[in-house]
């Protein structure tokens, strides 16, 4: 999985600030993943777009999907200020299958915080000021 892109597809429109309302339930075989997702950073040239939702218990799954897959619909909608090039939009997930294998096993406990908001806020930061300096070094 060398070179690949991976894309967000962060925060839901409703609810209070980084609540979750998109659901993953399983069945037989697989997972299915239904929900909405606003603000999916980079998932327009992604060739991989990951997600958390709900399961039945309320907790938090992750996984990660090709960007291709039937049932996920990427829209180009987002036009933010600062955010017209960010390649982001809106995810659907219209009853995604999401196999096993592409769930990472969860290694937060509830209540303990994640690393990774701050990380790809910070990485994003780094991109824009490197941007700009090379910007100003002209």
């Amino acid at each position: 999985m060398r070179g690949i892109v991976i894309g967000n597809t962060g925060w839901e429109v409703g609810g209070a600030n980084g609540s979750t309302s998109a659901r993953i339930l399983r069945d037989e075989e697989n997972h299915c993943a239904t929900g909405s997702k606003y603000y999916s950073t980079g998932s327009l040239c992604a060739d991989w777009v990951s997600a958390v939702t709900l399961d039945k218990d309320y907790q938090p799954v992750s996984f990660i999907l090709p960007r291709d897959r039937k049932g996920q619909e990427l829209l180009d909608g987002f036009d933010a200020m600062g955010q017209r090039l960010t390649a982001s939009g809106t995810t659907h997930l219209h009853d995604v299958v999401v196999k096993a294998d592409e769930i990472p096993p969860r290694t937060v406990e509830e209540g303990e915080r994640i690393t990774v908001t701050p990380f790809l806020q910070l990485f994003l930061a780094e991109t824009q000021a490197g941007i700009a300096g090379s910007l100003s070094a002209r």
